[in-house]
């Protein structure tokens, strides 16, 4: 009887734990009881959101949410507990994000574009971003992008579904490419695996791009600067309904903004190396 009594008690703790995830307060309330809890959907995509070879959840995005929870005990003496909650999908982190309660928030290298404005807020950006077109390293440059239709014809496009890399080569399908091949994946690394094989190409943000070279030595991919997309913004997203954009606006804005700080200037030389930092580092000054 005790050992059955045991595993109901195992059960009920987490039901109550699962539950505790979910209950997610206003930025009205938690302002109102100095207290609150945030879910935070977190999309898995190194340098931005990881876990670490010891298995702690690490990041960009996750030091600057613990820097906002910091700001908020010191500055507004309010204590914030956060869940984070992993996606290895982009679609489904962003559909969870776009359909949560207020009180809910997304981290996931998303780029700010007006189509998805009319689905979600957006918080202020968090970082600059270039969006470069990738193929194997054996792939002849291209020296303009009208020669994309000719030089790539033998080659499939590969991408995240519902990524902004996919509206790109929409466009470019569109536009210059009709007999473009898409093929749609899960996550990043998948994409890059795919274009090492010098079947496919795609487009990928600077830092994933980067943090891929990093950790595979071996591999030997190439980026075609005639194709870059500038002037690209990382931000977080809110549900339409959220109060919480506004803390993150006042976070990110108030004094000199957290963008001059040195915390700011810290995450980034810990997960980035030097030769990105400047490409994407938010200028306090707008400089």
């Amino acid at each position: 009887m005790k050992k059955i009594a045991g595993i109901i008690l195992i059960f009920i703790t987490v039901l109550s734990f699962k539950a505790n995830a979910q209950r997610a307060t206003t930025w009205q309330n938690t302002q109102a009881l100095e207290s609150g809890v945030l879910n935070v959907q977190y999309f898995e995509n190194y340098p931005y959101s990881y876990s670490d070879p010891l298995g702690n959840l690490t990041g960009i995005e996750v030091d600057i949410i613990r820097e906002f929870l910091n700001w908020l005990r010191e500055t507004k003496g309010i204590s914030v507990n956060v869940n984070f909650i992993k996606n290895t999908d982009f679609r489904e982190f962003y559909e969870s994000v776009k359909s949560g309660s207020n009180g809910v928030m997304g981290i996931g290298s998303v780029t700010i574009t007006q189509e998805r404005l009319s689905d979600i807020k957006f918080s202020p950006a968090y970082l600059k971003n270039q969006s470069f077109l990738i193929t194997q390293g054996n792939i002849p440059s291209l020296k303009s992008l009208n020669e994309i239709s000719q030089r790539f014809d033998t080659l499939t496009a590969v991408t995240v579904k519902g990524s902004s890399h996919e509206a790109i080569l929409n466009r470019l399908k569109s536009s210059q490419f009709p007999r473009m091949r898409v093929q749609n994946v899960s996550s990043p690394e998948l994409v890059f695996d795919l274009i090492n094989s010098g079947k496919y190409f795609g487009y990928a943000d600077i830092l994933t791009y980067w943090s891929y070279l990093q950790q595979k030595k071996k591999a030997y991919l190439k980026f075609h600067p005639s194709a870059t997309v500038l002037n690209e913004n990382l931000a977080f997203i809110f549900p339409r309904n959220t109060d919480w954009d506004r803390a993150f606006t006042e976070f990110f804005e108030s004094g000199f903004g957290f963008f001059a700080t040195k915390a700011y200037s810290d995450i980034l030389e810990k997960h980035l190396g030097y030769e990105v930092i400047s490409q994407v580092k938010i200028d306090a000054f707008g400089k």
